[in-house]
C-alpha cells in the first residue's frame, strides 16, 4: 500500500481510540473527536476505505481492516509512547505533551523511538533501584538542581571538588582518596593515584555510574566510589 499522510495516521489513531473507549465508530464520533467538520471526515474516511485501511456502509458503522487495524496500532503506539516521555518523564503540560506527540509521531524514526524506549526503561529501572536519585534526576529536568547528571560548573580558584561533581568533557587531577582502607586501595590499583590527570567521558542519565578516562584508558566508576574521589579541575565551564 502507498505511505500515509499524516492526517490519514491521523484519522487513524483516532479510529483506534474510539473503538478502544467505545467499541463502535461512527462518522460524527470522529468529528467531535479530532474538531473538524463532517465533510472534511467524510473526504478521509472515502480515501481509507479506497486504500483498504476500513470499510464503511453508508450511514452505518466504521470498521478497520486486518490493513487497518495494523496500522492504527502502530501510530496509537507510537504516539503513547512520545506522551509518555514528555509527559510521565519530562514532566511537560499534558495538552502540550498530546500536541507535541501529535506532531512528532509522524516524524520520528523506527530506530529512533526504539532507542527512546530503551531510554526510558532504563531510567524507569534505575528509578525503583534508588527513588530517591530519580527525583534529583526529575528536578535537574526541571531546572531546580545542577548537581545531576555531571551537569555542574566547574569551580576555580584551585578549590578541590569532589570527582562526582565533575562535568562530562572537563579534567581534574587527583588530590586525595577518601573512604576506607579497602575502597582506597581498589581505586589506587586502577591507576587513581594523586596527581593522576582524569577526564569525564561519560554520566549515565541517573549519574550511575561515571565513566572517565585514565592514563588513555577508560574506567567505569559507581557515583558512590567518584564521591571518594577528591579532584582539583584544571578547566572551567565556558
Amino acid at each position: 500500500m502507498d505511505a500515509l499522510t499524516h492526517s490519514a495516521e491521523n484519522y487513524l489513531r483516532a479510529i483506534f481510540e474510539i473503538a478502544l473507549e467505545n467499541k463502535v465508530v461512527r462518522i460524527r464520533d470522529i468529528a467531535k473527536r479530532m474538531q473538524v467538520k463532517m465533510p472534511s471526515v467524510v473526504a478521509a474516511i472515502q480515501a481509507l476505505d479506497k486504500k483498504g485501511y476500513l470499510v464503511h456502509e453508508k450511514y452505518g458503522y466504521l470498521e478497520l481492516t486486518e490493513e487497518g487495524m495494523e496500522a492504527a496500532r502502530a501510530v496509537y503506539n507510537r504516539h503513547r509512547l512520545i506522551f509518555k516521555f514528555l509527559f510521565d518523564f519530562l514532566k511537560g503540560n499534558s495538552q502540550t505533551a498530546m500536541e507535541e506527540a501529535c506532531n512528532l509521531e509522524h516524524s520520528l524514526s523506527d530506530k529512533t523511538l526504539q532507542k527512546l524506549t530503551r531510554l526510558m526503561d532504563y531510567v524507569t529501572a534505575m528509578g525503583q533501584s534508588n527513588p530517591e536519585q530519580f527525583t534529583e534526576f526529575q528536578s535537574f529536568l526541571e531546572g531546580k538542581s545542577g548537581n545531576r547528571a555531571g551537569i555542574r560548573t566547574v569551580k576555580t580558584n584551585n578549590e578541590a571538588i569532589l570527582l562526582k561533581e565533575l562535568s562530562i568533557g572537563y579534567s581534574a587531577k587527583v588530590v586525595r582518596i577518601l573512604g576506607n582502607s579497602s575502597l582506597k586501595r581498589r581505586l589506587l590499583d586502577m591507576g587513581l593515584v594523586p596527581g593522576t590527570l582524569v577526564t569525564v567521558s561519560m554520566i549515565a542519565p541517573l549519574g550511575d555510574p561515571i565513566d572517565i578516562i585514565v592514563k588513555g584508558y577508560h574506567l567505569s566508576l559507581r557515583r558512590e566510589e567518584a564521591s571518594q574521589i577528591l579532584v582539583i579541575p584544571t578547566e572551567t565551564e565556558q
